[in-house]
């Protein structure tokens, strides 16, 4: 990617070129809006904002009242995972200035400190840093920066996302203790990866023993002939630092360059700070919400468990999920193209889903049961079958055309034909159809899939695996048990629907990708996690069947 910026192609009110992305007009969002919005002297640009533009920024967000890069590697060029792909192989520079510096200097730093934070200052002793929380008066947090211990004398509170600067000037504004706060012209960019301390001893040379260096301890450099102070932590695995380079605003460019120059036998790369964007996480935590009824009740039936008590809880959870899905798809389709969720779309989504519940248990129960017995008086198999079918695929496109999801209308479809005298016949002729159909669900996730891929998406699959087995388990133990259920039911339940992902999962990415509104890397992800969690499910309520007696005694 080239490094030349032509600077002419920036208009006055837009820092960031954002001409190929579709962003709504909405004033919380980044991008154009009805009005000018004449925020470019009111936030800040860091002494390394022309650099990560000539890097190749092409989004940003505004962070502590500071322009952010967020993406460096456009999502057509293969976008985050580029750029996921050269942290987790290589070495990567994150222009992270957003983090003001915020000093403590005088008589009485350790004493203001330690007032000020929750932890203990008088135990951090000079060149180490700590993670510390700063709480209101109820125990509310202010913020939680790094903190840094320069000298006896001298504290900095390496921001996160608020301005701490004018509440610490306010704590003393007594003048109690002897100490000068102000904001220094100190930025940190971070080298992170598994090649950092390569490029850091390259960089540095003998000024710092990259060997010894302990985690949060701080060490005095130069960097490009520029005075730094460098300091060890790690994203990922490996061991990563932050270079704070003083008097930044006059001296950005010298380092800058020392570390791209430093970085080119690494393979380094400058990227965003790492981290999902708002739509992508949204659209993820929407996909891994919801279960697998496809998955969940094949599972049930293979393993003869399908007419037992908890089944029935758990099919009825099911459903109620797979409602909620269909809203949660109309309203994430309103959030991608307005930027917020529309009540009136939610609203209309409810009604007709309530219109067709209760025509289907209304005029659908009377009409449909009586047909397919009269049907299935002919004895003719093959006509019974193709009625069926043609009930399914009825029901199915007339949820469609209300704006509901086929997979409701198959499945009212199919509970009307269970209301028949010949259900009993009809669920042995669809059986070998509803198998191949299932197939057919497992191919397509199935294509979806690049296994030359696997190995980018495979830890963050595993982590958001983790993570929403153990919030749905939870979640749907406590909610079993907030309603009386019994405790044996609830631990089945929360075995059985806390792993598998599924037809609706896939149906909510493939929405925001069609829509342009999330990244294109969602896609496979969710078919990998599809795919594990299916395979797990199994296990899981077998491991249930095993436990759950001893649970259930206990």
């Amino acid at each position: 990617m080239s490094n030349e910026f032509d600077y002419s192609k920036l208009k006055h009110a837009a820092s960031v070129d954002q001409s190929d992305r579709h962003v709504p007009y909405n004033l919380r969002q980044s991008g154009p809006t009805k009005v000018e919005m004449l925020i470019s002297t009111r936030v800040r640009k860091s002494p390394y904002w022309h650099l990560s533009m000539k890097a190749g920024c092409w989004r940003a967000t505004v962070y502590n009242r500071v322009y952010h890069p967020r993406g460096y590697v456009k999502p057509e060029d293969g976008g985050a995972m580029v750029e996921y792909e050269a942290i987790k192989k290589h070495v990567t520079m994150w222009n992270v200035a957003v983090e003001r510096q915020i000093r403590v200097k005088g008589p009485d730093a350790e004493k203001f400190t330690d007032y000020v934070i929750t932890r203990d200052a008088t135990k951090i002793s000079p060149m180490r840093a700590r993670y510390v929380i700063l709480c209101n008066y109820k125990g509310g947090v202010l913020n939680d920066p790094i903190l840094l211990r320069i000298s006896k004398d001298e504290f900095w509170f390496s921001l996160s996302d608020s301005d701490i600067h004018f509440y610490l000037q306010g704590v003393n504004a007594d003048k109690r203790f002897n100490v000068e706060i102000d904001e220094i012209d100190s930025c940190p960019v971070q080298i992170q990866g598994p090649k950092s301390k390569a490029l850091m001893k390259d960089l540095i040379g003998d000024q710092v023993d990259m060997d010894n260096i302990p985690f949060y301890g701080l060490a005095e450099a130069k960097v490009g002939g520029r005075d730094c102070l460098i300091s060890q932590s790690g994203f990922s695995g490996e061991a990563g630092y932050e270079i704070y380079l003083r008097n930044a605003t006059l001296y950005a460019d010298d380092m800058w360059n020392a570390v791209l120059e430093a970085g080119k036998k690494h393979n380094l790369m400058v990227i965003a700070a790492m981290g999902l964007n708002f739509m992508d996480s949204l659209f993820i935590a929407a996909a891994l919400s919801i279960s697998s009824t496809a998955i969940i009740i094949k599972i049930l039936q293979d393993s003869g468990k399908i007419k037992k008590e908890s089944s029935i809880l758990i099919m009825g959870i099911l459903i109620v999920e797979d409602v909620i899905a269909v809203i949660l798809i109309a309203s994430l389709e309103s959030v991608g193209l307005v930027g917020a969720v529309s009540i009136e779309t939610v609203v209309l989504v409810v009604l007709v889903a309530s219109g067709l519940f209760i025509g289907t248990f209304t005029i659908g129960r009377r009409v449909i049961p009586p047909l397919i017995d009269k049907v299935a008086s002919v004895q003719n198999r093959e006509i019974l079958l193709l009625s069926i079918l043609g009930v399914c695929f009825g029901y199915a496109l007339l949820a469609n055309v209300v704006g509901l999801s086929v997979a409701i209308g198959a499945f009212l479809a199919g509970v009307l034909v269970a209301e028949s005298k010949s259900s009993e016949v009809s669920k042995i002729l669809s059986s070998p159809i509803k198998d191949m159909f299932v197939a057919i669900f497992f191919v397509s996730v199935g294509a979806l899939m690049d296994i030359t891929q696997l190995e980018s998406y495979i830890f963050i699959a595993i982590a958001l695996i983790a993570v929403t087995v153990a919030m749905k388990f939870g979640a749907n133990l406590l909610g079993n048990m907030a309603f009386r259920q019994e405790k044996a039911k609830s631990l089945r339940s929360a075995f059985a629907l806390s792993a598998p992902r599924g037809e609706f999962s896939i149906i909510i990415v493939k929405v925001g990708v069609d829509m342009g509104v999330v990244s294109a890397f969602l896609f496979p992800l969710i078919g990998l996690i599809t795919i594990i969690t299916a395979f797990i499910s199994p296990f899981l309520i077998r491991l249930g069947d095993k436990i759950i007696p001893k649970l259930v005694k206990s």
